[in-house]
C-alpha cells in the first residue's frame, strides 16, 4: 500500500460526507457507509458556558510560548516550574513532530492557562468562551492537572492531555467527550516517551470489545466509562500505524476534515461531520478487495486486538474450544454494540487430516455482522485469513468453509457488528443499542 495513498482518501471526505453525497441506491455496495444516519442523528454534546476557573494565585509563564501555569501557594515554586517545563515540552511536541496547532490563548491572559490545583481527575480541559468571528466552530478555554499527581511520567502525562486538549478546541470543539478522550491521550502519548508502558486504561478498554469504540457508559460507574474511553487510543494508535503516514496524521487530518458550523446561542454543539463521518467517507473503497467499506476497517481492528502485541494486552477470547467433533452454537459473552466485537478460538490440535472447518453466523436484525477466519501458527502469529462474505448489507446470516488449516495452532472467529444497516454509526448516540448473535461451527 503506497505510504501517501491515506492522505489522499481523507482529503476526499469533504464532498463524500455532504447530504447530496449521502443519497444513494440502496443496492449498491456500501451505499449504507456513504453517510445517511444524519436523519436520526442525535444533537451533539451540551456547549460549556460559565466555565469558572479555580484559584490560583501563583502564576508562572514561559518565556518563548504563550503558556502559563497557575497553582496554589502550596505547589509553588519547584512544583509549578517542573510542570511549566512539561507543558512547554508538550506543547513544542504537538507544534513541532505532531505538526498540530497550539492551544488558542485566551482573550483576558494572551496566554493558554494550565491550572496546578487538586481536582477529581488527572486533566480535564474547560471551554471558556466560543469564537464568534470564526467560519467554523472554534473555541478557547483553560486546563485543570490534578496536582496530587508526583512529578514523573504520570504527570508529563497528564499535562500533555491538557495541552493536547486545549489545541483540540481550536480545531474540533464539538467532538463527542468519549472520542475526545481517546483522541487526546494518542496524542498526549505520542509526545510522553516514557507513556509507552500501558495503563489501567488500555486493559479497561480490552476487557470490554463488545462495547462501541466511542462508548460513554450511560448508567454505569462514570469513573470506569472514563478510564474506558481513554483507553480506546488504542484504536487510533492503531489505525495511525496501519494507515497513517506518519504519528498523529490520521487523528490531525481527523480533526481538520469534521469542521462543524454551531449556531450562535445554540445549547449544544452541532456534530456533523464528525469523526466517525470522515472514516466512514474516506475508507470506501479504499482498503484491499472489491467494494470494501468502514465496516472492513472495524473489522481488521477487531483482529488486531485479538494478538498479544496489541497495546493493553490481547482481547480475552468469549470461547476457547477444542476441535468440534459434533456441531456446536456459539454466543458472545454479551451483545455486541456498534464497531464492537467478539472472537471464538477453535484449537486445531485433534482436527483429522483433511478436515474443514464450517462456520455459520446468525444475528438479530438491524445489525451488520462481519467476520473473519484468521488462522494462527503455533507461535502467536496470523497466516491466513478468511472474511466471511455476506449477500446483502441487510440479511442476518452468513456462512463459509475454511479448507485449508496447514501450519495453524488455531482458528479465531472474529466478529465486529459494523452498526445499523440503514444508519451510521453515531458516536452522540446516548445509548448504543446491542445486537445478539451465533456462531455455529462444524466440521466437513
Amino acid at each position: 500500500m503506497a505510504a501517501t495513498r491515506p492522505a489522499v482518501v481523507l482529503l476526499a471526505v469533504i464532498l463524500s460526507a455532504s447530504p447530496a453525497a449521502a443519497e444513494g441506491d440502496d443496492d449498491e455496495p456500501g451505499a449504507a457507509d456513504a453517510g445517511a444516519g444524519d436523519v436520526h442523528a442525535n444533537p451533539g454534546k451540551p456547549i460549556e458556558r460559565g466555565a469558572v476557573r479555580p484559584f490560583a494565585p501563583v502564576r508562572a509563564c514561559s518565556l518563548t510560548l504563550p503558556l502559563c501555569v497557575r497553582t496554589t501557594l502550596e505547589h509553588a515554586g519547584p512544583a509549578a516550574l517542573g510542570a511549566l517545563a512539561s507543558a512547554e515540552r508538550a506543547h513544542r511536541a504537538l507544534r513541532g513532530g505532531l505538526r498540530l496547532k497550539g492551544p488558542e490563548p485566551s482573550l483576558d491572559t494572551g496566554a493558554f492557562d494550565l491550572y496546578l490545583v487538586p481536582a477529581e481527575t488527572p486533566s480535564v480541559t474547560h471551554i471558556e468562551e466560543r469564537d464568534p468571528t470564526a467560519a467554523f466552530d472554534r473555541a478557547r478555554g483553560f486546563s485543570v492537572v490534578d496536582a496530587q499527581i508526583p512529578p514523573g511520567c504520570g504527570r508529563d502525562l497528564a499535562i500533555a492531555r491538557a495541552i493536547a486538549g486545549g489545541a483540540r478546541l481550536g480545531v474540533a470543539p464539538a467532538t463527542d467527550p468519549t472520542t475526545m478522550l481517546a483522541q487526546i491521550e494518542h496524542i498526549a502519548r505520542l509526545g510522553v516517551p516514557c507513556a509507552a508502558v500501558t495503563g489501567d486504561a488500555a486493559a479497561t478498554f480490552q476487557a470490554h470489545p463488545s462495547r462501541a469504540l466511542s462508548d460513554a457508559w450511560v448508567g454505569l460507574d462514570p469513573s470506569v466509562g472514563r478510564l474506558n474511553g481513554r483507553g480506546a487510543w488504542i484504536f487510533w494508535e492503531w489505525l495511525d500505524r496501519a494507515h497513517g503516514i506518519a504519528p498523529g496524521a490520521i487523528v490531525r487530518a481527523l480533526w481538520a476534515l469534521s469542521p462543524t458550523t454551531t449556531p450562535p446561542g445554540a445549547p449544544r454543539w452541532f456534530n456533523r461531520p464528525d469523526t466517525f463521518d470522515v472514516l466512514r467517507a474516506s475508507f470506501a473503497g479504499f482498503l484491499p478487495g472489491a467494494h470494501t467499506t468502514v465496516d472492513d476497517l472495524y473489522l481488521d481492528f477487531a483482529v488486531a486486538r485479538t494478538f498479544t502485541d496489541a497495546e493493553g494486552g490481547a482481547a480475552a477470547p468469549d470461547w476457547d474450544v477444542p476441535w468440534p467433533t459434533r456441531p456446536v452454537a456459539l454466543a458472545p459473552r454479551e451483545p455486541l454494540r456498534p464497531t464492537g466485537s467478539m472472537h471464538v478460538v477453535v484449537r486445531t490440535k485433534d482436527a483429522p487430516p483433511g478436515a474443514r472447518l464450517r462456520v455459520a453466523l446468525m444475528w438479530e436484525e438491524h445489525a451488520k455482522m462481519r467476520a473473519s477466519l484468521v488462522r494462527v501458527d503455533e507461535h502467536g502469529k496470523e497466516i491466513g485469513r478468511l472474511q466471511i462474505a455476506v449477500a446483502h448489507r441487510k440479511v442476518t446470516d452468513a456462512a463459509t468453509t475454511l479448507v485449508d488449516l496447514a501450519g495453524a495452532r488455531e482458528v479465531r472467529v472474529v466478529v465486529v457488528n459494523a452498526g445499523d444497516p440503514v444508519f451510521g454509526f453515531d458516536p452522540d448516540d446516548d445509548v448504543h443499542e446491542p445486537h445478539g448473535l451465533v456462531v455455529h461451527l462444524s466440521t466437513e
